[in-house]
């Protein structure tokens, strides 16, 4: 069997797996390859990490990204990972991971609730009808992002009860926020993932406008959901999307070990 190297890469982090020829597998983890992060000091930064492991150059990359459905993004991130020392690249988007994860060969509704938010169908191994997926700025409603943005604003404007004001200036570097909104706000819902009870209708209100904003039109009754916001808070998330009669039929953390899975059933 040939050399592979997997990544599904988010908004917040980049998930990877390099399978060598004997199918031993080794994950780990780096910051997000998000197209918009490019700059030439990431791209030194990250040029000098990849020197350091040669043998995953020589691999086939298959690289899922958040941003990649665009053709011209997904173009520039292949042309990158080549200047970087890859040779054999395959750029896709990060929600044809999360439909092969959820669905594989199957056709279906898929969501992604994870630092962004998205739904879209897949079919015959294809992404179409996409919901959603905007970015931070204009939508993303159902997201880790989002979820952060209502508890940031209801702190700003004094809206937080005492507990929650509380708990939210103990764990939350408001510092950090100021430094990188998008970061900032997308990974308060991680912090405060042990105090759901305490913050339960932020989650309610941000599982409401998912539905509104992506499920509502299309008259959605079953969906397959991947992302780390909807497996932190999964309960929640199914108990207010039961509301509108919406069955999520999975809940993923993140795609990884499918598509894992996928390239060693391929060669086997």
């Amino acid at each position: 069997m040939s050399s592979y190297l997997i990544a599904d890469s988010g908004g917040t982090r980049t998930d990877w797996c390099f399978i060598n020829a004997n199918c031993a597998c080794h994950y780990f983890e780096t910051e997000s390859y998000h197209p918009d992060n490019w700059s030439d000091n990431f791209f030194a930064r990250t040029a000098e990490y990849w020197k350091e492991y040669p043998e995953m150059r020589a691999s086939k990359l298959f690289f899922y990204g958040a941003g990649c459905l665009k053709e011209s993004n997904a173009l520039r991130q292949e042309s990158i990972f080549k200047e970087i020392g890859f040779s054999d690249v395959t750029v896709l988007s990060d929600l044809h991971a999360a439909g092969i994860a959820c669905l594989g060969d199957k056709s279906g509704k898929v969501a992604i609730m994870g630092t962004g938010s998205v739904l879209f169908d897949w079919q015959d191994g294809s992404v179409q009808n996409v919901v959603g997926g905007r970015g931070h700025e204009l939508g993303d409603e159902g997201s880790g992002y989002y979820f952060g943005k209502l508890i940031h604003q209801a702190h700003i404007l004094n809206r937080l009860t005492e507990e929650q004001n509380r708990i939210f200036v103990e764990l939350v570097d408001l510092s950090a926020i100021n430094d990188n909104l998008k970061s900032g706000l997308s990974h308060i819902a991680y912090l405060l993932k042990d105090h759901n009870n305490i913050f339960d209708q932020f989650h309610r209100i941000n599982s409401k406008a998912f539905y509104t904003k992506h499920l509502k039109q299309s008259g959605t009754k079953s969906i397959h959901v991947i992302g780390g916001y909807a497996y932190h808070h999964a309960s929640i998330i199914r108990e207010e999307l039961n509301k509108y009669d919406v069955q999520i039929v999975k809940i993923l953390k993140a795609p990884i070990s499918e598509l894992v899975e996928r390239i060693v059933a391929l060669n086997e």
